[in-house]
């Protein structure tokens, strides 16, 4: 039996790392998933709640000595200060290697490269500052995606007429532009059905849960009749817009056939933010998009999954931990066979 959860936990860490650092760490290949690491990033919620109002707790917890830590910890917070000591010394290799080229002419471009090119002074290109953007970026690229990626298989496997009529739109597209057995991608993007069960996987599990808030710090802003004072903190819960029933009939139900209108979609398109909107809306929405894309429409085409000792409540939020909280996020279970087309 595949534990789904541990390994789409995995996948979308691997691919962030890759991206980000520009190695492969290897949690896919582990027996396990890494599950302590991936236990350590769904927890991260609690202690991000803890710090956002009691603000010296962070800082504490940073200056402890490590044999205090280690006696504090548990094996999965151990498994992430070993992946920290990692990430560290990744970006200690790629600062000491570093040619000096711009991006352009860089072989191999991470994030630590575009840090270094950057026209930032040279006093914000400390190894610690470099070290807090890698680590926010692996945690932004790997639950929040997973998520929604363990939602869809949920709700795509569940439903056979849903797996039948993707399976179908899949193989009649892609069968011209499909080599050696692998799906491209802009092929995908073009998928009506594909792409409504994405954006409706999106919606009942958007990256971030939490309230995100703003500050107008100079201006007066103004919202119909209303003026909102310079200073105000003004927010949106991504989650909340996604379940407004005047918007979304039937707002829990998993309906891909929503998407279906032109129409529908420009009406609801405001309050569709699964990554946020404006200057601060997601980096890293393309690359979420294309793995959504990639492991949904590959899965579907390679393999049956039955699930079992799975249901409902493993998929939908309970509690809000920066991203979604799940009851258990290696709740969704499947036994795996070959599919074969018929």
């Amino acid at each position: 039996m595949l534990n789904i959860g541990c390994a789409t936990s995995a996948f979308t860490r691997d691919v962030g790392i890759e991206f980000i650092l520009g190695k492969i760490y290897g949690s896919m290949k582990k027996t396990d998933f890494d599950l302590n690491l991936a236990k350590v990033y769904q927890r991260a919620g609690l202690i991000w709640r803890i710090t956002k109002h009691i603000r010296w707790f962070g800082p504490v917890m940073r200056f402890l000595p490590n044999p205090i830590i280690d006696w504090l910890c548990d094996e999965s917070l151990k498994s992430m200060i070993t992946f920290c000591e990692n990430t560290k010394a990744r970006i200690r290799e790629t600062v000491a290697s570093d040619t000096g080229l711009i991006p352009d002419e860089t072989p191999s471009q991470t994030i630590t490269h575009a840090i270094l090119h950057s026209n930032l002074p040279p006093e914000e290109k400390t190894m610690k500052r470099i070290q807090h953007e890698i680590r926010a970026m692996v945690a932004a690229a790997s639950e929040t995606t997973a998520q929604t990626m363990r939602l869809v298989i949920y709700y795509v496997y569940s439903d056979i007429k849903i797996l039948s009529k993707l399976r179908a739109e899949i193989r009649a597209a892609t069968a011209p532009h499909i080599q050696d057995g692998t799906l491209d991608l802009a092929n995908l993007e073009k998928l009506p059905f594909l792409t409504a069960i994405l954006m409706e996987g999106l919606r009942l599990s958007p990256g971030v849960v939490t309230r995100l808030a703003r500050i107008s710090p100079d201006s007066d802003l103004f919202y119909k009749q209303w003026r909102i004072p310079a200073g105000t903190p003004t927010g949106m819960t991504a989650l909340l817009m996604h379940l407004d029933e005047e918007l979304f009939p039937e707002p829990t139900r998993f309906n891909p056939s929503r998407w279906s209108s032109d129409e529908v979609q420009k009406s609801t398109h405001k309050n569709w933010a699964p990554f946020s909107r404006g200057t601060r809306m997601c980096l890293g929405m393309h690359l979420a998009w294309a793995e959504l894309y990639m492991l949904i429409a590959s899965l579907v085409m390679r393999f049956n999954f039955d699930l079992a000792d799975t249901d409902l409540r493993d998929v939908v939020p309970v509690s809000d931990n920066f991203a979604v909280g799940v009851r258990d996020f290696c709740g969704v279970k499947a036994y795996v066979t070959k599919y074969e087309e018929t």
